[in-house]
């Protein structure tokens, strides 16, 4: 099923309390995620408060914006387990239908302050070359386009084949791996950044995981949260000054109602 950005707006608008939506200062948000070394000593807390319904809403707009219906998989409002079926065992973040394809997601909200981007900054502006060639420098903290691999455990458990829960094997799709990242990423330093674009892989090298099944996936598919802010900001002139996106985020919305009825200004 094939949509227009503002009928899916509206449609998801519809079945969800206005209060659960939130406007967010895209500039501000960037500073903080990529820029603000001040911000250091509270990143984890507030990172904690944001989770990663801020990424799967990002996706989910993005995914609608160019006209395919983004369903987030959940189970009593709550997202389905995303897992191997071992009792111990990987698990990924989430379970996103789009279109006629079915993500099994991982999403890493390693930033500027985090130990996994290891204080790669990344200023707003400044020339498009060279920021598409520091976009490839970061990328490649993650991924070895030689080898066909990605370099760290945590990332590289998108690979695995999780158990898909009888919910979704109902939807009679395969699942493919989606890596969502914070970072601005590139896996090209010579034309435009796409907050969307896929690269191939070796199933086989999954490193330390190999007590888990191999998905057999060829191919992942990477979304950088980053990069698709900063594309907002790059239409400024249509937006205005100051950009913001308004998104539908519930539980933010309800730590952020829990905080506000604990401390009062």
């Amino acid at each position: 099923m094939e949509i227009d950005s503002k009928t899916a707006f509206n449609m998801n608008a519809k079945k969800c309390n206005d209060d659960d939506y939130l406007t967010v200062d895209i500039k501000q948000l960037i500073h903080f995620f990529d820029v603000d070394a001040g911000a250091q000593q509270d990143s984890s807390s507030i990172k904690g408060v944001i989770g990663e319904e801020f990424a799967f809403a990002c996706m989910k707009q993005y995914f609608e914006g160019i006209g395919k219906l983004a369903t987030l998989i959940t189970d009593n409002g709550k997202r389905t387990p995303c897992t191997t079926g071992e009792r111990k065992g990987y698990q990924l973040d989430g379970w996103l239908q789009v279109g006629e394809k079915l993500y099994q997601v991982e999403i890493k909200s390693w930033s500027f302050h985090g130990i996994g981007s290891k204080n790669r900054k990344m200023p707003i502006g400044g020339s498009c070359d060279d920021a598409l060639v520091e976009q490839k420098k970061i990328f490649n903290h993650y991924y070895d386009s030689k080898e066909k691999e990605f370099l760290q455990s945590g990332v590289k458990k998108v690979l695995l084949e999780m158990n898909i829960p009888k919910k979704i094997q109902e939807l009679n799709l395969k699942p493919q791996p989606l890596l969502c990242l914070w970072e601005a990423v590139s896996p090209k330093d010579t034309k435009s950044s796409s907050p969307f674009f896929s690269v191939d892989v070796d199933k086989d090298k999954i490193g330390n995981l190999k007590e888990c099944k191999s998905g057999e996936f060829t191919q992942v598919s990477i979304f950088s949260v980053s990069n698709y802010l900063r594309g907002i900001l790059a239409d400024a002139d249509k937006t205005g000054p100051n950009p913001t996106i308004r998104l539908h985020l519930p539980r933010i919305s309800a730590r952020i109602r829990r905080l506000q009825q604990i401390f009062q200004s």
